[in-house]
């Protein structure tokens, strides 16, 4: 084992070292850069990511580089996660902020519980919102106790000219969009970064899905097309396989009656 995660790390070194002309000017400095490399070195020694390939988890890190991001896992902005083989890049509640932040906008993302005051009417384009949350009985820390509890995310965006928006995404909404990330697969119970970082990763989706829906820079739609990425090659492998199913199953058909037509044509004889 020991000789294998050697080899692992030599590797992921190897990729790391290709990629650090970049890094540097990315970082915009050689100490900087070296720091990015080590974190992402970090993420590919991750247990957890040891079934994706180095090239993968690499290509995640070189990308959250590239948005502008810190690589360090430790600091929230940004997550890699696995997906079989292959490591995905997931954006975090801290990683958008600051991404909105640099291009003019500021966000904030609220989570709205079952134990909370709560009550919104639509009022055009300023609804009426009544919060109160109840910290008494909030227990955030506990992912369980917020995907039980859960009600929704409200979402409040401001732009450089201090025009405001806000929407409340409900917790149906925000299951549909887990459940579209690639290594979220059960509609009972969390998995991998969700598991711990549950409140955040809710957060992270609801603002996401309401950029979308904004004025944006095109530097956070760059943003949210990278963390797709993985969505549109996944639907292409499927369609590949299907159509690789569909040729096995018309061959396995074909020589099936080549046999039988065989077969018949001993009997007869």
């Amino acid at each position: 084992m020991s000789n294998l995660i050697k080899q692992r790390e030599q590797q992921v070194r190897n990729l790391i070292e290709d990629q650090m002309k970049k890094i540097v000017t990315l970082a915009g400095s050689k100490d900087k850069a070296s720091k990015y490399a080590s974190a992402i070195l970090s993420i590919a020694m991750n247990k957890n990511l040891w079934s994706c390939s180095p090239e993968s988890v690499v290509k995640c890190g070189v990308e959250i580089v590239e948005l502008g991001l810190n690589p360090n896992p430790k600091l929230g902005l940004a997550y890699v996660v696995p997906y079989g083989k292959n490591a995905t890049l997931q954006i975090g509640y801290k990683g958008w902020i600051n991404l909105g932040y640099r291009n003019g906008w500021i966000f904030r993302a609220v989570p709205v519980y079952d134990v909370d005051e709560f009550e919104i009417k639509f009022n055009g384009l300023f609804d009426d919102i009544n919060f109160k949350p109840n910290e008494e009985e909030r227990n955030e820390e506990d992912s369980k106790w917020v995907f039980k509890h859960l009600k929704g995310v409200l979402v409040f965006a401001m732009d450089s000219k201090k025009m405001a928006f806000s929407e409340f995404v409900p917790f149906k909404k925000l299951e549909k969009l887990r459940l579209k990330s690639p290594n979220q697969k059960s509609k009972n119970e969390l998995s991998g970064v969700w598991a711990e970082w549950a409140e955040e990763m809710y957060k992270a989706k609801a603002l996401k899905y309401v950029i979308t829906r904004l004025p944006v820079a095109d530097e956070m739609l760059e943003a949210k097309s990278k963390e797709d990425e993985v969505y549109s090659e996944e639907f292409l492998t499927a369609i590949v396989e299907e159509e690789n199913n569909k040729k096995e199953d018309v061959n396995s058909l074909l020589v099936a009656n080549e046999n039988e037509e065989l077969t018949l044509q001993a009997e007869k004889a």
